[in-house]
């Protein structure tokens, strides 16, 4: 969407959830994907937003702790498009923590 690749350092390095954690870990001393949500927005330096001024196409965290994930907004702006280990699933923004402009 913006020309740049914030993941291109990170795709391909892991096949499992916990070697994706390992690779976080890596690179920002922490394995969770908060951690890697706050070191990629500071490095690119993407403005923080309050969730409910997320639109489509914006970075979100969603949920907490080991649930949490990344997702966009979706297209429509009512809700998120976020990658579980099967699939691309729709999240309601009520389960949104943090959001991010791209």
């Amino acid at each position: 969407m913006t020309g740049t690749d914030i993941a291109s350092w990170f795709r391909g390095r892991y096949h499992t959830r916990k070697g994706a954690l390992a690779a976080i870990k890596e690179r920002t001393g922490h394995a969770t994907v908060k951690a890697i949500a706050e070191y990629t927005v500071a490095e690119y330096g993407m403005e923080s937003i309050p969730v409910l001024m997320a639109q489509r196409g914006d970075m979100v965290l969603v949920g907490s702790g080991r649930k949490a994930s990344l997702g966009i907004v979706s297209l429509t702006g009512a809700d998120v498009m976020s990658l579980t280990s099967k699939e691309i699933v729709r999240v309601a923004l009520s389960n949104v923590t943090a959001a991010w402009k791209v």
